[in-house]
């Protein structure tokens, strides 16, 4: 999102411009952390069966 900020701003566009232009850029990069830290914080809090080989993995990514 910075880069296509600085990106912006090299092309001429003042501060407030590239800023509202570039915070709808950062829309989808929240989605996709929001839903993977979403969809494996069960597995990373996981005290079943099979935690040994998923909650190590879960944990780095979650917590990454």
């Amino acid at each position: 999102m910075l880069e296509y900020i600085n990106q912006l701003r090299a092309r001429g566009h003042d501060i407030a411009d590239a800023r509202g232009r570039g915070g709808p850029a950062a829309r989808p990069i929240m989605m996709t952390t929001l839903v993977a830290t979403l969809g494996l914080l069960p597995a990373a809090l996981s005290r079943g069966i099979g935690r040994d080989s998923q909650r190590p993995f879960a944990i780095v990514i979650v917590e990454g």
